[in-house]
């Protein structure tokens, strides 16, 4: 398995926005009275969320996501390295440690947030979706799910069991069966609403554009 090519494949499997007031989990805010539709419409709404995507297999990989609107950042460690790289709502900034330096990029045809829409509305659409049953996962309330998740650039299919949180209708746990393997991730620390303009925010002359990266 070719570990460089499944990295980007599991963060784009959840390139699906988010939303929310100001508040944290604290285990005692699901609703076992809620169905699975209410609690899935919940995720469609999220704007502003911070929190650590954790992947288990098929290797240690995590990642600190923030998002506000379109805007987002993340820190990912893999191998004791850390990547740092910024969409500001135009550009793709990518920072490289030993120059200091922002590198920038057009981000046309990137994948850039993370859409809970698609994912809610896939879930729901999908005939052969099944709601197993009642969890809690990391201390919260959450359902879990079974269904087909189909990759919009390449009709692809993957089966995906995700456990969906009664407070924010997002996946906080997910296993996934790919062509290229399997792979299971959290979703931990989530905050929502606490995400301001000045995380964005890169110094103008840390700036320069990618092609100066390999000159």
């Amino acid at each position: 398995m070719n570990k460089k090519i499944l990295i980007p494949v599991i963060l784009l499997l959840l390139t699906v926005g988010f939303a929310g007031c100001p508040q944290q989990p604290n285990g005692d805010k699901g609703n076992p009275e809620m169905t699975l539709q209410e609690i899935l419409a919940k995720g469609k709404n999220i704007d502003n969320i911070e929190y650590d995507l954790v992947v288990i297999k098929p290797f240690p990989v995590t990642a600190k996501f923030y998002q506000k609107g379109i805007k987002v950042k993340t820190e990912t460690s893999f191998l004791g390295q850390t990547q740092i790289t910024i969409f500001n709502g135009e550009k793709i900034y990518t920072y490289d440690s030993a120059t200091d330096t922002y590198y920038e990029t057009s981000a046309e045809g990137s994948s850039t947030g993370l859409d809970f829409k698609d994912f809610s509305s896939q879930a729901l659409n999908d005939t052969e979706l099944k709601e197993i049953g009642r969890e809690t996962i990391n201390n919260m309330p959450a359902r879990k799910i079974e269904f087909n998740y189909k990759e919009p650039s390449t009709e692809e299919k993957t089966k995906i069991s995700a456990w969906i949180s009664e407070e924010y209708g997002i996946p906080i746990k997910m296993l996934m069966e790919t062509s290229m393997g399997s792979a299971e991730m959290e979703l931990k620390n989530i905050k929502t609403g606490l995400v301001s303009d000045s995380v964005f925010e890169i110094p103008a002359d840390k700036i320069k554009p990618i092609e100066e990266m390999y000159s």
